[in-house]
């Protein structure tokens, strides 16, 4: 899952200063930082149209095909049902 954020919005409250006779006391600046997420998957699969790009190893077949196995399957006999 990926985060996709929306917003990002700062909020200033500023810069105070007080004075007290001779001392002057700096509050500092408030600083408030609010950011909005948005939680969605993202898709699996490629967004962006053709040049595709093929796997770089295309699958080839195994060398030595499929045999069936030497001994016959059993035959088939249907079950019979007694209520």
């Amino acid at each position: 899952m990926s985060v996709i954020i929306l917003a990002f919005r700062i909020k200033e409250t500023g810069f105070r200063r007080q004075d007290s006779g001779d001392r002057i006391q700096e509050t500092g600046d408030r600083r408030q930082e609010i950011i909005f997420y948005l939680f969605s998957p993202l898709p699996h699969y490629p967004t962006t149209p053709l040049p595709y790009t093929p796997h770089p190893t295309p699958h080839t077949l195994h060398p030595t095909p499929y045999t069936l196995h030497p001994t016959s399957p059993l035959p088939y006999t249907p079950l019979s049902y007694t209520f």
